[in-house]
């Protein structure tokens, strides 16, 4: 069994995040110029939440700069500038600054994992169990769910290997911390660390070489196409050849 933690990431463009909201008297129409990576989903939630008719909101985005996910979702602050140039029927501007963006804003990836698993002398899994904790943080973040990263725990966790047996449970935790949000692999990275790190230590437990044991459980070229117990469809790849040193050969 192993008991493992990965740490809280906070996104950290160099371009933070900025907005500017004004109401077209003569359109009736909101224009929100915005560092947005998903501009229609910005003007999905601001036309529901401000009661508009999408065809009264436009969205433009500009050059977004770096992203990676943090700005694809919808920020309060577009909310509020948008809000505001409407009630004042002035142009309302705001610019994130960085103290900003790392204290309040989306984060990811604060996962709790304890994994138990088995194998044969041979280094080939038997079975897994996983249980799982995710740091959500206080609330979700639109249009993604404070669930996304724990849902995504059991589907990515077998990883390119075959595992006869598998149980799961993943829980994703309210606090007091910004929420999370989808970031550049959307919780792989936590999940592929918890599986890599269990093979090494099942290496280590049977005395063999970690490559070994990775080797031992690839899915093999002649049982492609493969479906894994999860669902998850390899349609094709030599898998074990591709990953063994041309002078290597384990068995």
């Amino acid at each position: 069994m192993r008991v493992l933690r990965t740490a809280r990431q906070s996104m950290a463009p160099i371009e933070g995040r900025g907005v500017l909201a004004e109401w077209d008297l003569r359109l009736d129409q909101l224009v929100v110029t915005s560092a947005a990576q998903m501009p229609h989903v910005t003007k999905t939630g601001i036309a529901e939440c401000l009661g508009l008719d999408e065809g009264q909101v436009r969205v433009v985005a500009p050059d977004v700069g770096g992203g990676f996910g943090y700005k694809g979702i919808l920020l309060p602050e577009e909310l509020v500038c948008a809000a505001l140039a409407i009630r004042l029927h002035r142009p309302v501007r705001w610019l994130e600054d960085r103290l900003e963006q790392l204290t309040a804003n989306a984060n990811c990836r604060e996962h709790h994992y304890v994994v138990t698993a088995w194998a044969d002398a041979a280094g080939r899994l038997l079975g897994a169990e996983v249980d799982a904790t995710v740091d959500a943080g206080a609330y979700s973040a639109y249009p993604f769910s404070a669930c996304l990263e724990a849902a995504q725990i059991g589907s990515i966790f077998p990883g390119p290997y075959t595992l006869p047996r598998f149980r799961y449970r993943t829980v994703s935790a309210c606090t007091n911390k910004p929420p999370i949000l989808p970031y550049r692999g959307v919780a792989r990275t936590g999940v592929c660390f918890a599986m890599e790190t269990t093979l090494d230590a099942l290496a280590r437990k049977l005395g063999l070489p970690a490559e070994a044991v990775r080797h031992a459980n690839l899915v093999p070229p002649e049982a492609m196409p493969y479906r894994n117990l999860v669902g998850k469809v390899f349609d094709s790849g030599d898998y074990p050849r591709r990953c063994a040193a041309p002078s290597q050969r384990w068995t």
